[in-house]
């Protein structure tokens, strides 16, 4: 069986100080970013890790879709509530206009025009919920929805610092093998009008959706926390990758 290729989204950002802190380059360029646990993860899992940059024309990076056999789209910049028809709160945090336009048109391409798997992870959640014609709650705690803290970057990244609760008929109860599991958090805008044919796969015990899917033979996740960051723990997320790299297998045989 032939190792699944997989493309994995970027981050891009306009901040040459990346560059002078770094020692890699000069105050006048951008960046095109990603954190090495994505790769680590789908290369451990068995797949082929492609980066696919943040371009200006989106068209431009489409055509890659048909030499991929799955696709992630990561975390990073929260999600301008203008691509859910809202206008940003004060709340808001740094958005990419740029990642945003990319990101959108590579899950409507993915989803209409290839039969490949799609996960997405905290902000490539959220992304695939608007794609889909959903909305998201712009902050969680001026929004009033929980009291709880989501966003816990004091915590090392590899622990668990709350649990998701998992529907017992999900995608995800059968790849975990579990009723709910040990998750991260770092995050504080989250899915909140579900967009079509997507169903809640998981919740925390405040009731903020930690995980949507599609259901049918299709992978088509988004989670909410960062399985990629928790490799080390002894919560087993490796099965999430393993299984998602299974699925997108079966694609190139």
């Amino acid at each position: 069986m032939k190792k699944p290729i997989i493309g994995i989204s970027c981050s891009f950002s306009p901040n040459g100080q990346i560059g002078v802190v770094s020692h890699l380059g000069a105050p006048s360029q951008e960046w095109q970013l990603l954190a090495d646990d994505y790769i680590q993860a789908i290369e451990k899992a068995g797949g082929i890790p492609v980066i696919l940059p943040v371009v200006e024309n989106p068209e431009t990076i489409l055509p890659i879709l048909g030499k991929l056999d799955g696709i992630i789209f990561t975390g990073g910049n929260d999600v301008s509530p203008l691509c859910y028809n809202e206008m940003p709160s004060s709340a808001v945090g740094e958005v990419s206009v740029k990642r945003d336009n990319v990101d959108l048109a590579l899950i409507k391409s993915a989803l209409e025009n290839y039969q490949i798997p799609i996960l997405g992870i905290c902000r490539g959640c959220q992304m695939l919920n608007v794609a889909l014609g959903g909305t998201l709650h712009q902050d969680l705690a001026k929004d009033d929805v929980t009291k709880n803290e989501h966003f816990l970057s004091s915590y090392p990244i590899e622990n668990i610092s709350q649990i998701a609760n998992i529907e017992t008929n999900s995608r995800l109860a059968k790849i975990f093998g579990s009723k709910s599991i040990g998750i991260n958090s770092f995050h504080h805008q989250a899915v909140k009008d579900l967009g079509e044919n997507l169903v809640v796969a998981a919740k925390a015990d405040d009731g903020v959706i930690e995980a949507i899917e599609i259901q049918g033979e299709r992978f088509i996740v988004g989670v909410q926390w960062h399985p990629e960051m928790m490799q080390r723990n002894k919560v087993n997320h490796s099965v999430f990758f393993e299984s998602f790299i299974k699925e997108c297998s079966l694609r190139n045989d």
